[in-house]
């Protein structure tokens, strides 16, 4: 067939069209990628502003520019990047602000940020400062990139100073900055948080930035407290004032009216004053500069106002100006006392401290109430764990020394069980009762050390130590072995002792077969440890306790070990134990000779019993002989006798029968008596019994009554003292409520660091506290809903922790104190308004009773 070659036409328009699609498809690849390049170039050369866009390989650049620069280097970017073939600059300049402002807010948890920023990398930098500086909060970023921006690392510190402003105010705060002129405004977190700040205003500004205005308000606090506390020639102001002029006239007026007293000042600024504050405050510290010594108090509207001065009628007139000169809505009732009558003589001069079981009874007379309160303290200090009863009275006539005399009586009462310590003017006598040895021995000098000669000490101690323990114990040294058997005081003693000869004989078996005695003594462990010590420096033997003897047995290795032990014996025993010892010298020159003649001896025992066996050999055949012979003899005589015991058998069971017959019948008459004798003897014990269980039955009837009756007054008895327990309780927990009430305590912004305008509430406290000595106290550390829980228990933990031990810092018993946080879990107020949250952020105290 003949082929025609225009057939094949039709296949050029279809192949032309495969061809097209193909290069369609790998320019879309080239496009795709070389866009994916440029713009992670861009990225690498910070131009983050820039993008790309391509046809073919052919390609342009679109954005906004900060500067001519960063559009020359986006396009070197792009032009260096491989396959890339021309680059179109299609990029503009952003525009420039004549009124460059930025501005940062805090509106609940979020901080947002508007106005203007720089470039990119300073918008990263400025989110990455509000992190560091207001952290748990989220970051609202509104700002736009603009030009017009003051020289770069002025406004960069200028935000970072001003975002550090912004992360010690509340909700609502705003800082701001319009060129380089920066402008603060909102409330103070806390009062420290608002020293900071005022002084970090007040201060040197970063480099370039100037204050346009600061409007920066104390926190509001509740309750509004201030105090005046006079003393001998010191006024202290504590506590709070609306604004700096208030505190400076209080300070102002304080100085006129005391010239020669020093002024302490510990005001700190807030806000929340009730109306009229300062003239309530100015006309109770003026009435307060008319008493030798006073305090003046003030928490919101309530005053307080306490002192003493010379004469009843300045101390009415005082009173009276206080509750008349107060502004309408102030409430007060003075406490103004005058001098007692002079304080009499009293001769001879006698004070005594009595301690019993449970109680500590300071009786008689000291100087003044610093000496009573003093003494009492240190009484219920050096004799913790008891009730301190104070029945002093002040009395002149105080002798020399007195002080000294005292505390010497005290460490020896320390010292003792109970006991008693007079000082009768320079006369000391200290008396009491110990189970330590050791203490009746050494306390008389300890009291003469710490009296120093102040006045003439005699001593009486009586010693209620237990008998020493009167059983048997022993440890014996055999080779490898080491056995304690016998009786020990305790487990305790058990173990340290099988503890001690462990480590005496690390290679030897210690076996301990030893039992619990209980008994107390503080020697015979050390006796037996001595003894245990002893006998690992000989080669065997025993180490014996009886009836507080000592006595060790064995051979020792040379002669100065059996010296070293028999001077221990005699004089390194305790008090009240002897030694005895029975000690052979077996040196290594001796032992080597033993086991000489014992090899030798061996020998010849070996030899002997060889010909001992060969003649018991010879013996052993005879014998066999002999025994054939005597066997047969013997089964010939067995077969006799046999014959003759089966006559003789025959014979006695008749007999034996007739016998069994005769004794039946003797037996059964005489159980028929025995019966009647035993039912008679039944009907005898019976009667006693009833007539015994009926004695018996009174008898426990009577006990189970008294019994009922002791149960009955023992139960009204722990009902009384758990009423009083009770009541004693309360009466403490109401004293640290006011207490607490009547300042105030705070922290730190974001810490656990106590104020120093807290001190006073706090040292409140530790005196209610010691006046509780037989209750725990629970310190609860409380936070508002700000910040995370976690943080917030963290936060809550540390701060009820720190005034737990400011309180044991004080004098307040460590394990009396329990501190506890609970984060924002048990608010007393709403969190969502920053009086809530202020009253949310407290310390409480509650008396745990048990």
């Amino acid at each position: 067939m003949k082929c025609n070659p225009l057939r094949w036409l039709w296949a050029l328009p279809v192949i032309a069209l495969i061809w097209w699609l193909a290069q369609q498809g790998e320019r879309a690849r080239i496009e795709t990628d070389l866009k994916t390049r440029t713009m992670t170039a861009l990225a690498a050369a910070g131009q983050h502003w820039a993008t790309t866009g391509f046809v073919g390989r052919d390609g342009w650049i679109r954005g906004k520019a900060f500067d001519e620069a960063d559009q020359t280097r986006a396009i070197d970017a792009v032009r260096k990047t491989r396959g890339v073939r021309l680059v179109e600059d299609r990029s503009t300049l952003a525009d420039v602000e004549k009124n460059f402002n930025w501005t940062a807010s805090l509106d609940g948890k979020r901080v947002v940020l508007s106005g203007f920023v720089p470039s990119e990398r300073d918008r990263a930098a400025v989110v990455a400062a509000v992190k560091a500086a207001v952290s748990g909060r989220d970051v609202v970023d509104e700002m736009r990139a603009a030009r017009g921006a003051p020289k770069r690392d002025v406004w960069l510190g200028g935000v970072t100073f001003a975002l550090r402003q912004l992360a010690r105010l509340a909700s609502g705060g705003r800082v701001s900055l319009a060129g380089t002129r920066l402008t603060v405004e909102g409330e103070a977190l806390d009062m420290p948080a608002y020293t900071t700040v005022r002084s970090a205003l007040a201060g040197r500004l970063p480099t370039g930035i100037a204050l346009a205005a600061e409007r920066v308000s104390p926190p509001v606090v509740r309750p509004f407290t201030w105090q005046a506390r006079l003393t001998s020639g010191q006024i202290e102001l504590s506590g709070h004032a609306p604004n700096e002029a208030a505190r400076d006239a209080l300070l102002a007026r304080a100085k006129a009216m005391l010239p020669s007293a020093a002024i302490v000042d510990r005001i700190a600024i807030a806000a929340g004053a009730p109306e009229s504050w300062v003239e309530a405050a100015t006309s109770m510290l003026v009435e307060l500069a008319r008493l030798e010594k006073g305090e003046a108090r003030l928490s919101d509207t309530a005053a307080t106002f306490t002192g003493e001065t010379e004469k009843e009628e300045n101390a009415r007139a005082v009173a009276r100006n206080v509750r008349e000169r107060l502004p309408r809505g102030y409430a007060v009732t003075p406490n103004v006392r005058f001098r007692e009558p002079e304080i009499p003589l009293q001769q001879p001069f006698e004070t005594q401290i009595v301690v019993e079981t449970e109680t500590v009874t300071v009786t008689g007379f000291v100087a003044n109430e610093e000496q009573r309160k003093a003494l009492i303290e240190q009484v219920a200090e050096r004799l913790p764990g008891r009730r301190v009863v104070g029945r002093l009275r002040f009395a002149r006539g105080q002798p020399e020394g007195w002080k000294a005399c005292m505390q010497a009586g005290i460490e020896g009462l320390a010292a003792l069980l109970t006991g008693s310590s007079t000082l009768v003017d320079r006369n000391l006598k200290v008396t009491g009762v110990t189970d330590d040895e050791d203490v009746a021995e050494k306390l008389p000098g300890v009291i003469r050390a710490a009296a120093n000669r102040a006045c003439q000490d005699e001593v009486a101690i009586t010693l209620n130590a237990p008998p020493e323990p009167d059983f048997e114990w022993r440890a014996k040294r055999n080779g490898d072995d080491i056995v304690m058997d016998g009786l020990v005081t305790d487990s305790a003693t058990k173990a340290a002792l099988l503890e001690t000869a462990r480590k005496l004989f690390p290679n030897h078996k210690v076996t301990d077969r030893t039992r619990v005695a209980p008994a107390k003594s503080r020697k015979w462990p050390r006796v037996a440890s001595s003894a245990l010590a002893m006998l690992a420096r000989l080669r065997d033997g025993e180490a014996v306790i009886a009836r507080q003897v000592l006595r060790i047995t064995g051979t020792a290795p040379d002669t100065a070990v059996v010296t070293a032990i028999a001077n221990q014996l005699r004089s390194g025993l305790v008090k009240g134990y002897r030694g005895e010892d029975s000690l052979a010298v077996r040196s290594d020159a001796m032992l080597w000779a033993e086991q000489e003649a014992r090899r030798k001896a061996e020998a010849d025992a070996r030899r002997a019993a060889e010909d001992q066996a060969r003649r018991e050999a010879d013996e052993r055949r005879r014998q066999a002989e002999a025994d054939a012979d005597a066997r047969r003899r013997a089964a010939e005589e067995e077969a006799r006798r046999a014959a003759e015991e089966r006559r003789r058998q025959a014979e006695a069971q008749a007999e034996t029968r007739r016998r069994a017959a005769e004794e039946e019948a003797r037996r059964a008459a005489e159980e028929r008596r025995r019966q009647a004798e035993a039912q008679a003897e039944t009907r005898r014990r019976a009667a006693e019994e009833e007539a015994r269980r009926a004695v018996e039955q009174r008898r426990r009837q009577a006990e189970a009554e008294e019994r009922q009756r002791r149960e009955e007054v023992e139960r009204q008895r722990l009902a009384v003292i758990r009423e009083t327990r009770r009541k004693e309780a309360e009466r403490c927990q109401t004293e640290l409520n006011k207490a607490a009430s009547a300042g105030v305590i705070r922290f730190a912004r974001a810490s656990a660091e106590i104020e120093r305008a807290s001190h006073s509430t706090l040292d409140a406290l530790v005196g209610v506290a010691k006046t509780c000595p037989g209750f725990r106290i629970e310190v609860e550390g409380h936070t508002d809903a700000e910040g995370t829980d976690e943080r917030n228990q963290r936060l809550s933990d540390r701060r009820a922790s720190s005034v737990a031990d400011y309180l044991a810092r004080a004098g307040v018993e460590r394990d009396r104190i329990k501190a506890v946080g609970y984060g924002a879990s048990r608010p007393v107020a709403d969190n969502a308004t920053a009086d809530g949250r202020a009253r949310n952020r407290r310390i409480e105290f509650k008396v745990l009773a048990d």
